[in-house]
């Protein structure tokens, strides 16, 4: 299943020199989930969600280097597809990340069945205080468009508050 090929050494190697590589590696060593593609946007939202802004010249580099390193293939945008990373059939981007951090010293396949797509990584919490004494959550998705924004401002000015 796995691609026993993936070079490890590589990966651990990248995560020590690029900056870049680190808040990515140690964002997907968290995850909870496969998924089958990772977009760039995608990633530059969560990063920055988390405190971390990232150039999207900066990620691709990444992909283009885990391209390099057996792990899946890097696609660019087009006809209205976003620019993506494929991870490679088998290939878990958790256990990725945890070799190139070195919690492992190898990339242990998975199967299809623990692959989903990045469907449930696209929701973000967001805290909002609304009193000294109350906070609010909203789970929203990742990529709100200001369309969106517009219409649950429009929906909350409408309640029945007063």
């Amino acid at each position: 299943m796995g691609d026993g090929n993936v070079n490890v050494e590589a990966l651990q190697r990248l995560y020590q020199n690029a900056e870049t590589a680190r808040f990515i590696f140690d964002y997907l060593a968290k995850r909870e989930k496969n998924s089958s593609a990772t977009t760039v946007d995608r990633l530059m939202t969560v990063l920055a969600s988390m405190g971390t802004s990232l150039g999207r010249s900066d990620i691709i580099d990444v992909f283009r280097r885990l391209e390099e390193n057996r792990c899946g293939t890097f696609l660019t945008g087009r006809r209205g597809k976003p620019s993506r990373f494929e991870w490679g059939p088998g290939i878990s981007m958790i256990n990725v990340a945890r070799a190139a951090i070195g919690e492992t010293t190898e990339v242990e396949a998975v199967s299809p069945e623990e692959v989903e797509d990045e469907v449930d990584d696209i929701m973000v919490d967001h805290t909002f205080r609304l009193r000294p004494d109350l906070s609010i959550s909203l789970r929203l998705p990742m990529d709100l468009t200001k369309v969106e924004a517009i219409r649950l401002g429009q929906f909350i000015q409408s309640l029945p508050f007063e």
